[in-house]
């Protein structure tokens, strides 16, 4: 950099006359001056053997600045703002390369001695690093509670738009499952340390920048900095009335002191369907059908004669024997979604900001008649971000955030299915057999029958649209004032905070008219078509407002170190919409840290928060948690130990809150009743009637949690792990009591129990052999759970309780085996009460009490609803500029049910079949067969049992990127400071016992996808 000032500089004089020259430089003459600069410009080529070192982080592929670089000599430079230092290596020697979070490197530059670009990766030290906490940053490795967190750069570039889904399989103790692939939805289910409760409250309290988020959806990729999960008490018990369920903090980035920087992302993704149904051919339905009608009545007439299949077989007839594959007609092979980001940061001492924009485009999966309408009905989205923040410093004193962001998205929708945005239609693709109709006629009306009245194609392109328009913003502004000057160590902080969520939905629905042909080969109309009906309201509408205010005292005192908060809060949510119901929890808190020799650990933390969904005499609780930690690698017997770099024991007791889901529970409630007639004239009058007894004992839930841990660090840093059993009991949860129905109100009462307990594991491999550095990570969690008590009725025998056994689980009938031809039904168990009719082929059930019927008391638990095993193995190596990350994800002692359509041959009669009915039990199968007898009537097969129950056990290739960092030398050129380019796969490959269902997914709504990204991070 010097060589090409001075060069500049010799270049710049030459343009200025003599008697400039003369006067900037009198004693030397212009010849004698280009003789001075060529001879300058000729040692600058003698130097041409520096190279440029980037330093890189190994986990985020981000430049690290101000790294120290020291050499032999103790001579000290420092990497710039995109990690780069330079260096001669034509001197070269072992430089060490070191940064505050991360451990150091040495590099040869001797061996590099022809090479111009080097770049390095410094492998973050994961006890260094500063970890968020409720209302703190701490170093981690004084962190007494169970907390793991990841960097935003490793889930940046996952496509898809819900980014809670981008965490799955990447820390121990989180769950999260992706229930279905709509755009702008992307549904999630996520759990921290398996179920806590019962019912609708086992929701994860979010917080993003230090603030309860209404909508997780609305935060940008490459606006995360961090997201760091709370698990333990002592790491969440200061969140109060909603921390049972454990507690995720996202913090999004901020503004650092430097020169401007503009980063600009941009990916391209191309999404697959998953997995679909795939159903069988018109003949086959057919010949199956036939089947069917002949089990259920051997003197049936078959619905469709041989002429009937052959013609279905040969295609020739198109109209009146037709073969429509609805799945692979109405759905896209696939679809694109594109993602554009741009930021701007900077700043100096006293002002530091950061602003950022995206904008996000998801296309949607069904195929529809483009040039039909002039609205779109696909199931598409437009996501626009904004986000902005500064950070001032004020005075010495005071410092001021303030940050501001804001959401707007656009969903469609086709009309009929506008109310509610699902996209259930594709349980009407899966419903419709290949036999049913065209979609259109000849000449190109909508076509339909009785039978099949919801033609796909009328459904998508006929019934109107929908959209709807989600607008989001929040405001926050976070202070602190350095209370110093008057007492050292003391400080105030506090918040405020406002959000507005809304979903403003419009439909536009008309209804359709569809025509089929009668015997006589003749197009019949049926249904009218009608105009678009007007309609749009807000469907969801919140506002919230939380504020806080507290003083910290945070000072060293010889060896002992002292950090106390104490904190006043209130948050409140307004549904402007709906009921107008204000919903608002407010309290103190305080927490207390000592440290002594930084080796001895005590945490302690309270909270005392009530709520207006309890009594106003019982509205407030109070929750303690107390912690410990042992930093045993300090003590003088370990200090020096080669082998083990790092130890720490903890433990943790606290007892959490959680709220409940109604709000006057405590309150009678009333309803109409009964209609009484008075009078000759007989005139009615509606009753009133007790709906609910109101019960004051309803009060909050506690979660009293226990939590022994380590964290170590061995072999020179290169293995890091984490160790967790933890055990929780709760108690006080909301159930509604088993009552006669003669009593004929509802009655709720706090007495539910239930107990939750596991472990967790969490390893991460690091290591580098010259340029090469790689990693290898592994998270493993378990969760067991148990229902203490939910006031259950007396059963007659222990297998039909429901308490004892986990949360969620689906209980049915056992089943035995296939009944053969061989099999008298009359000394078998009698199964009519589950079904008037049943025969050889029929699903034959355990008659566990031995009564010899087959009724509820032969019901037991047959399946787990919830994983009790999750687990993500990592790896990612970076050489050079390459870089390569890979994540696989599973869970295990899970189960789903199958049921309806897809699943079920001719389900409601009129339903499909798949390859998987080609299986069923036929007269000879015994017990060889995959399915029972086809049948159009009998129930007995469709009845809750463990047949349907199969194993949602499965391992994912989750996420491969490849990326690639270009020199310096090129990036240059184009003004860049650092580009980089990747390729991205996600949900790539799936190891599963499922033949045609996501084990993800919920039902059949819209699918999962797999999906390719190529993209690029540029910097500027």
């Amino acid at each position: 950099m010097l060589t090409y000032r001075l060069t500049i500089h010799c270049l710049y004089l030459l343009n200025y006359n003599e008697i400039k020259m003369k006067v900037l430089m009198p004693d030397i003459s212009i010849p004698k001056y280009i003789t001075l600069c060529m001879l300058f410009l000729f040692s600058a080529t003698l130097s041409a053997k520096d190279v440029s070192v980037r330093i890189l982080d190994a986990r985020t592929k981000k430049p690290v600045s101000n790294a120290e670089v020291k050499n032999k000599a103790d001579i000290v430079t420092q990497t710039d703002i995109n990690g780069i230092f330079v260096a001669d290596n034509s001197q070269a020697e072992i430089v060490s390369v070191s940064a505050i979070g991360y451990l150091p490197i040495h590099v040869d530059l001797k061996e590099k001695e022809n090479v111009k670009n080097l770049i390095y990766y410094l492998t973050p030290d994961y006890f260094a690093e500063k970890t968020q906490l409720l209302y703190e940053t701490r170093d981690r490795k004084y962190v007494t509670g169970a907390v793991s967190s990841i960097k935003g750069g490793e889930v940046e570039n996952v496509a898809g738009t819900n980014r809670l889904n981008s965490l799955s399989g990447r820390m121990a103790g989180l769950d999260v499952r992706q229930l279905n692939g709509l755009p702008g939805s992307e549904a999630s289910s996520v759990r921290i340390r398996g179920i806590h409760t019962f019912g609708s409250m086992q929701n994860v309290t979010y917080l993003v920048d230090g603030h309860v988020a209404a909508d997780i959806r609305m935060l940008d990729p490459y606006d995360i900095e961090e997201v760091t999960i709370l698990k333990d008490a002592a790491a969440t018990v200061l969140y109060g009335l909603k921390s049972s369920n454990g507690v995720i903090l996202i913090n999004t980035k901020k503004g650092k002191k430097g020169s401007l920087k503009v980063n600009f992302n941009t990916e391209m993704t191309m999404q697959t369907p998953l997995k679909l149904f795939k159903f069988l051919d018109s003949h086959q339905y057919a010949t199956l059908y036939n089947e069917a009608l002949l089990n259920d009545d051997p003197n049936a007439t078959p619905l469709y004669s041989e002429e009937d299949i052959a013609l279905y077989k040969s295609g020739k007839s198109p109209y009146s024997h037709p073969n429509v594959d609805w799945v692979d007609l109405f759905l896209k092979d696939q679809t694109l979604m594109q993602r554009y980001n741009l930021d701007i940061s900077g700043g100096s001492e006293t002002a530091k900001y950061y602003v950022a924009a995206s904008y996000v485009h998801n296309g949607g999966i069904f195929n529809i008649d483009e040039g039909l309408n002039t609205y779109n009905t696909n199931s598409a989205v437009d996501v626009l971000n904004l986000h902005g923040n500064v950070d001032l410093s004020i005075s010495k004193n005071l410092s001021v955030f303030v940050d501001i962001k804001a959401k707007k998205d656009k969903r469609n929708a086709q009309g009929y299915y506008s109310a509610s945005f699902d996209q259930s239609i594709l349980n009407q693709l899966y419903r419709m057999p290949n036999n049913a109709y065209q979609p259109i006629t000849y000449n190109g009306m909508v076509a339909g029958s009785s039978t099949y009245p919801s033609n796909p194609y009328g459904l998508l392109n006929k019934s109107g649209y929908g959209i709807m328009e989600t607008n989001y913003i929040s405001s926050t502004v976070d202070f602190k004032y350095n209370l110093g000057d008057f007492v050292p160590g003391l400080s105030l902080f506090g918040n405020f905070g406002f959000q507005s969520y809304a979903d403003i939905v419009t439909n536009r629905v008309k209804s359709f008219s569809y025509y089929s042909q009668n015997s006589s080969g003749n197009w019949i109309q049926t249904g009218t078509d009608s105009q678009f009906t007007l309609g749009g309201s807000y469907s969801t509408g919140y506002r919230f407002f939380d504020h806080m205010a507290g003083l910290n005292y945070a000072r060293y005192f010889g060896k002992h170190y002292v950090d106390a908060s104490f904190m006043v809060n209130r948050h409140q949510t307004n549904e402007f919409v709906g009921g107008g119901i204000t919903d608002t929890y407010q309290g103190i808190k305080g927490k207390l840290a000592y440290r002594f020799a930084d080796r001895y650990l005590v945490d302690l933390a309270f909270a005392r928060e009530g709520s207006n969904r309890f009594p106003k005499a019982d509205r407030f609780g109070f929750f303690p948690a107390a912690s410990v930690g042992w930093i045993v690698s300090e003590e003088n017997f370990l200090k020096d130990n080669e082998m083990l770099n790092f130890l720490k024991l903890r433990a943790s007791i606290g007892t959490n809150g959680n709220t409940v889901s109604n709000y006057f529970d405590y309150l009678s409630a009333f309803g109409t009743g009964n209609t009484v007639y008075f009078g000759t004239t007989a005139v009615g009058m509606s009753t009133l009637t007790q709906t609910k007894l109101g019960s004051k004992g309803i009060t909050w839930e506690e979660n009293t949690k226990q939590n022994v841990g380590l964290d170590f660090s061995v072999f020179n840093n290169r293995l890091t792990g984490s160790i967790d059993v933890f055990n929780e009991d709760v108690k006080h949860i909301i159930i509604a009591g088993a009552v006669s129905s003669m009593f004929g109100a509802d009655l709720y009462s706090p007495v539910g129990e239930m107990n939750n307990k596991g472990y967790e594991v969490q390893l991460v491999w690091n290591d580098r052999i010259d340029e090469l550095s790689y990693n290898i990570g592994l998270n493993y969690g378990f969760t067991k759970n148990k229902i203490l008590n939910q006031m259950e009725i007396d059963r007659e025998y222990p297998w039909m309780y429901r308490t004892g056994n986990p949360y969620g689980s689906t209980f049915g009938y056992v089943f035995d085996r296939y009944f053969t031809e061989d099999d008298d039904l009359s000394t078998l168990p009698d199964q009519s009460l589950i079904s008037a009719k049943y025969q050889a082929g029929d699903l034959k059930y355990k008659d566990l009490n031995n009564d010899g019927v087959i009724n509820d008391k032969d019901i037991a638990k047959i399946g787990n609803t919830y994983p009790e095993i999750n687990y993500g193995l990592s790896m990612g190596m970076q050489y050079k500029g390459f870089d390569l990350a890979i994540l696989f994800q599973g869970v295990a002692n899970v189960d789903t049910y199958l049921s309806g359509d897809g699943e079920w041959a001719f389900y409601n009669k009129t339903g499909n079949v798949t390859a998987q009915h080609l299986g069923r039990w036929q007269p000879g199968s015994g017990q060889n067969a995959t399915y029972p007898r086809l049948t159009l009537t009998s129930t007995n097969n469709t009845a809750t049992s463990s047949y349907w129950m199969k194993d949602a056990s499965f391992l994912r290739l989750k996420n491969v990127e490849i990326g690639y960092t270009l020199p310096v030398t090129w990036t240059k050129r184009v003004k860049l400071s650092r580009a980089r380019v990747f390729l991205s796969g996600n949900n790539l490959i799936t190891w599963d016992s499922l033949d045609n269902k996501d084990p993800e997914s919920y039902d059949n709504r819209y699918p999962n996808v797999r999906s390719f990204s190529l993209g690029a991070n540029l910097s500027f």
